[in-house]
């Protein structure tokens, strides 16, 4: 009795190998060696191509393979830890006098120095293989619709990726009930270190910082920010509130005086970004964290924005993360009652209010309740992102944006 055969009076499903061009995976062949299926990270030109492989399916199928690899991840991981150890012994002298960061610095070294001179064994899904150039036969990636279940199917670690069709995943993740994010599926916990290039140890220790030295946190418009209270808490989208129903206030005492009114001038570009800087440069700190919320003359979006920015090596500072969130106003009088109470927004709302401006109050109100929505969903999203980092110096890998 053939194996298939015993599989199927053993009721296991036997998965069809699709051919290539249907396969949701990245197809590299090498020369005198079998195929790599995955997901190429870099190619092009000259470079080394970089190829990210289910260390199971590579370990079980191609196992000379994966002996080769193995070693070459441990050679990277030696050098890493050389690096690294050099990188927290210059960031320890820069900030000697920072006890809380200097703590975490010291642990992470000692992290290093118990690993001594071997390696550890790597438990990650993926395993990185790197080949030259000239290596290559053939490199075939996916895309459009049989790529967009790769990442989801990845993450729900579905049976024989490596051979199946980009429907059959799709279909399976159906089944499973499992939804399609909006977003990038996010694997970089699954995939080993490869080393910081310095401006993503530049992004990572803006990461650090900000959470172990006195953060920088900024909250406004995209016209105009101002640094948060630091009490641990979110920033309080209460603060912005005040100034757009300020704005508001000015707006209808204009109308009803009949005063005419001069055209805004449009903000300048990333004008709350010079800003920031400005305000995180005051402390030496290697990071700012903004919120922005978006003015909405017909309050019928709150737009959300939140960002870290981080100073690079060559003094220049950029995006090291970003996110946003939209939501449309709707009834949440638990929320709209915390912005009523609020003593500054009282005073504004009692003065529209005797201008006969009731209903302007509420749809401002609802619409700041879902302003404030917004705001925790950026902040969480940040909480997510962020704690990734804290620890292994090394790992995930940063991408920026």
């Amino acid at each position: 009795m053939t194996s298939i055969a015993v599989l199927f009076l053993l009721n296991v499903p036997v998965q069809k190998v699709a051919p290539i061009k249907e396969r949701s995976v990245d197809y590299v062949s090498v020369r005198n060696q079998q195929p790599l299926l995955g997901i190429v990270l870099e190619h092009g030109g000259t470079k080394p191509v970089v190829v990210a492989v289910q260390r199971a399916w590579l370990k079980a199928k191609q196992p000379e393979q994966y002996k080769h690899f193995r070693e070459q991840e441990v050679e990277r991981e030696l050098a890493l830890r050389k690096v690294l150890t050099t990188r927290i012994e210059t960031w320890l002298k820069e900030r000697s006098e920072d006890k809380d960061l200097v703590q975490y610095l010291q642990d992470q070294q000692k992290k290093i120095e118990t690993l001594g001179r071997g390696a550890k064994e790597q438990t990650t899904q993926f395993i990185i293989c790197t080949l030259p150039a000239k290596s290559i036969r053939r490199l075939q990636l996916s895309a459009g619709e049989r790529r967009k279940p790769l990442w989801l199917a990845y993450r729900e670690r579905l049976k024989d990726i490596e051979i199946r069709s980009g429907q059959s995943l799709a279909e399976e993740l159906k089944e499973k009930a499992v939804k399609f994010p909006t977003g990038q599926v996010d694997l970089s916990a699954r995939i080993p270190a490869r080393g910081d290039n310095e401006h993503q140890w530049a992004a990572r220790q803006a990461i650090i910082e900000q959470l172990y030295r006195k953060p920088v946190k900024m909250l406004g418009t995209p016209e105009t920010v101002f640094r948060d209270k630091d009490d641990g808490q979110p920033a309080n989208v209460e603060q912005i509130l005040t100034k757009l129903m300020t704005s508001r206030i000015d707006s209808v005492m204009k109308e009803l005086l009949a005063e005419p009114t001069r055209a805004k001038p449009r903000p300048v570009k990333q004008q709350w970004f010079q800003q920031a800087v400005a305000e995180a440069k005051k402390t030496d700190s290697r990071a700012a964290h903004v919120t922005l919320v978006h003015p909405d003359a017909s309050m019928k979006q709150a737009l959300v924005e939140a960002y870290l920015i981080g100073r690079m090596p060559d003094g220049k500072w950029r995006v090291v993360w970003k996110t946003s969130h939209s939501i449309k106003p709707e009834d949440d009088p638990e929320l709209e009652d915390q912005i009523r109470e609020d003593e500054q927004i009282k005073a504004i709302t009692d003065a529209l209010g005797g201008l006969g401006q009731q209903g302007a109050i509420d749809k401002a109100i609802r619409f700041g309740a879902a302003t404030m929505k917004g705001q925790r969903a950026v902040e969480d999203a940040y909480v997510r992102w962020r704690d990734k980092f804290f620890d292994d110096l090394t790992t995930p890998n940063i991408r920026l944006p």
